[in-house]
């Protein structure tokens, strides 16, 4: 059950991911690296 928890919050992130690629025009990797390095709009998202 605790995997299946993270598997559900990866997909959470990878659609956040997502939106973020589509409004800002930047590649997945980019994004990603937004996101965990606190640059994006998701203050209430935490990674972990």
């Amino acid at each position: 059950m605790i995997f299946h928890k993270q598997d559900d919050s990866r997909k959470i992130l990878d659609e956040k991911i997502m939106e973020i690629v589509l409004k800002k025009n930047v590649t997945y990797l980019q994004a990603k690296k937004m996101i965990e390095s606190g640059q994006s709009s998701l203050g209430d998202f935490k990674i972990r």
